[in-house]
């Protein structure tokens, strides 16, 4: 788990000071300048749910091994760019096309997805959460002219 580079980089991606964060958080300026730093590297369940809420994230991305936020953030900049080809030729489903990307023997290879134990159910739950990532990633744009 790499919580301090994780947690440095989405309180970037929102534009976060360590202080606004702090302030977003109900945590101390020192708890979340500890965190960053690797000082406190064991922080309790409910400070790192408090982090997550305040950076509008999930503990789970908060606590990824390290280089995974990276990827992922490289990974839904290509599925953008799917998307936004897909739809520039009339195609307006946004989750059908990231069906079509996780089904298709491309998207199974980069992903490293092995459908065969991937339930139905599952599998709907994993295209909604990137589909929300996605717009995560986006959302720091929205309020911006």
């Amino acid at each position: 788990m790499s919580l301090k580079e994780n947690m440095k980089t989405v309180r970037k991606m929102r534009g976060f000071s360590q202080r606004k964060l702090a302030e977003e958080s109900k945590l101390s300026f020192s708890m979340v300048s500890k965190l960053e730093s690797g000082e406190q590297s064991n922080p309790s369940l409910e400070t790192i749910d408090k982090i997550a809420k305040a950076l509008k994230t999930t503990p789970y991305f908060l606590l990824m091994e390290s280089g995974k936020l990276d990827q992922l953030n490289q990974v839904s900049e290509e599925v953008r760019k799917d998307i936004e080809r897909a739809e520039e030729s009339g195609a307006t489903y946004t989750n059908e096309l990231i069906h079509a990307l996780l089904t298709s023997e491309k998207g199974a290879e980069y992903f490293q997805i092995n459908h065969a134990v991937i339930s139905p159910d599952e599998f709907d739950n994993i295209k909604e959460d990137i589909l929300k990532y996605i717009e995560y990633c986006f959302s720091k744009y929205r309020d911006k002219d």
